[in-house]
């Protein structure tokens, strides 16, 4: 009778202690911080729960082992870091090539045949020697030769700003030069075998006036 008394006594302890346990740990020890979307969660105890509702009932209950033991002894889940995305550097602007101011090049005047004076009028003066012709100054080499497509000349700044940044988008260098109050942009400086396709781009681009400078 003892026996069976003691072994009865052991059973309803046993049975009384289970949810004795539970109630210890009816939540976890702190809730998930903000973000957190997993649905299990080991608090900083090592417990796991579980999520069984969520939104503004939120409620986690302890995970179990088969016999009805919390299921404790983990590493607590990691925490929320939020991390701020570094600053996007802004992509420097088209470095603009501005050419020096080149004088256009004048051409010698054309000779003046003079009148001989009439022999009946007085006081004419007797024809003075003739000077030896001067010889003529060779001609400036064009520095933009051979190395632009010259796209423009506009006396309005805007039209000017306009035309390079069309030219920049169709992947040109871009010069400028100002003549006689004029902005005269070209697509340069390039290569000799880079000519030919530079003047078709711009000429697509609406610039059918554009020539090889």
């Amino acid at each position: 009778m003892r026996l069976g008394r003691g072994i009865a006594s052991a059973a309803m302890a046993a049975f009384f202690c289970v949810p004795a346990a539970w109630a210890e740990i009816a939540g976890p020890a702190e809730l998930p911080p903000p973000g957190f979307v997993g649905r299990q969660y080991v608090d900083s105890t090592g417990c796991v729960f579980l999520l069984e509702s969520a939104g503004a009932d939120e409620k986690w209950v302890a995970r179990v082992t088969r016999d009805g033991q919390p299921l404790c002894g983990y590493p607590p889940s990691p925490k929320v870091v939020e991390i701020a995305e570094p600053p996007v550097e802004a992509a420097p602007p088209a470095q603009e090539l501005v050419l020096p101011v080149t004088p256009p090049v004048l051409a010698d005047p054309a000779p003046v045949a003079v009148a001989e004076p009439a022999p009946a009028k007085p006081m004419v003066e007797a024809p003075r020697p003739s000077k030896p012709a001067k010889k003529k100054a060779p001609a400036r080499k064009d520095p933009l030769a051979g190395k632009y497509v010259q796209v423009g000349a506009f006396g309005i700044a805007q039209n000017a700003e306009r035309t390079k940044a069309r030219l920049r988008d169709l992947g040109l260098t871009v010069s400028t030069q100002q003549v006689s109050g004029l902005t005269i942009v070209f697509a340069g400086p390039l290569e000799p075998h880079e000519l030919q396709e530079a003047l078709r781009a711009v000429r697509r681009a609406g610039f059918s006036d554009a020539y090889i400078r």
